[in-house]
């Protein structure tokens, strides 16, 4: 592994589809990194990104590969693609930052675990993990204040239009790993961190809209955890009208919390004296700046964050998903 010896990081992206700019814009925002290079399979696509960005376009996957000015590659690509585009880039000796999930199986996932080009090089995407408020939870948590967790609900609120499925990709369980590991694993990975492993699991889903034959469109389950605690998962992409939602509830020994908004900006928790606190506006940086500052902290300082996801916690929330799949009787 080449060790960055410079001052800032220099990240290529590859797929500049829906997933690019928010990755370009943290890139771009933080002193520490510069956005080296772009590619995309739409040459057009990446031609014009290049040109806002100010930045190269690479001809191919391999020429940013063998770019030596880059530390570092941003994969934002369709799932079915992200285990080679890994494997391949910690095979040419820099960091691969991949977009969830980090592989369509935990068997995929544990092939990129015993390459052996793998060196801490390979993080995962789950950048909800540092909004302000999921750290906020993580900390009151781990203080005591809501004591052992006895609940845990889990929602996932969102509409996804037909324009959506026309990227055949998406409808199609084989590439997109189907609704829990496209819409669900953000906070699937979450509720696995707070709650660790289930035990039971009693599930449901449904296909309400007939063209998405592969796919899911509402997923509900029980879960019962190895540690005592029970849950309840919803997993929607067709609520119609509804803004992209998302909410964990947990209820402790001593008090309880709730997460959640568009993107868990809002936290609200009571004490077993019935004290609300009610937190919102916390400071105005996207969680893939906060995501992204600790990716540098880690790459050029070896500060690792305890909350970044690397090969090994990313398969765990892939195997995480897989025996909520398993419930329903779903092939891997």
């Amino acid at each position: 592994m080449k060790q960055a010896k410079r001052a800032k990081i220099f990240y290529g992206i590859i797929g500049c589809g829906e997933a690019f700019r928010k990755h370009a814009e943290a890139i771009r925002k933080n002193k520490e990194s510069a956005l080296a290079a772009v590619f995309d399979t739409d040459s057009r696509r990446a031609g014009i990104v290049s040109k806002n960005y100010g930045c190269e376009k690479s001809a191919s996957v391999d020429a940013m590969l063998a770019d030596r000015g880059i530390d570092a590659v941003v994969i934002c690509t369709p799932h079915d693609t992200h285990k080679d585009l890994v494997l391949r880039t910690i095979q040419a000796g820099k960091y691969a930052v991949c977009e969830k999930p980090l592989a369509l199986s935990s068997r995929e996932g544990r092939a990129l675990l015993q390459s052996r080009y793998y060196k801490q090089n390979i993080i995962t995407v789950f950048q909800t993990r540092f909004s302000p408020a999921a750290r906020l939870l993580f900390r009151l948590l781990a203080s005591g204040k809501i004591g052992t967790i006895l609940l845990c609900n889990v929602h996932v609120y969102k509409y996804r239009d037909r324009d959506y499925f026309n990227k055949r990709w998406r409808s199609d369980r084989g590439r997109s790993g189907g609704m829990l590991l496209s819409q669900g694993i953000h906070a699937l990975d979450m509720m696995r961190l707070l709650c660790g492993w289930p035990k039971r699991i009693m599930a449901i889903r449904k296909n309400f809209r007939p063209r998405l034959k592969e796919v899911e469109d509402v997923y509900a389950a029980a879960v019962e955890f190895r540690n005592g605690a029970v849950g309840t998962v919803t997993v929607t992409t067709a609520a119609k009208h509804n803004r992209n939602a998302h909410s964990i509830f947990i209820a402790g020994s001593r008090g309880s919390m709730e997460i959640g908004g568009h993107a868990f900006e809002k936290i609200i928790h009571r004490d077993l004296r019935g004290t609300r606190i009610c937190l919102a506006g916390f400071p105005e940086r996207s969680d893939h700046e906060f995501f992204l500052s600790a990716v540098n902290d880690f790459i050029l300082r070896k500060k690792r964050d305890p909350l970044l996801s690397f090969a090994e916690d990313a398969v765990r929330s892939v195997a995480f998903v897989e025996e909520l799949q398993h419930a329903l009787g779903q092939k891997h």
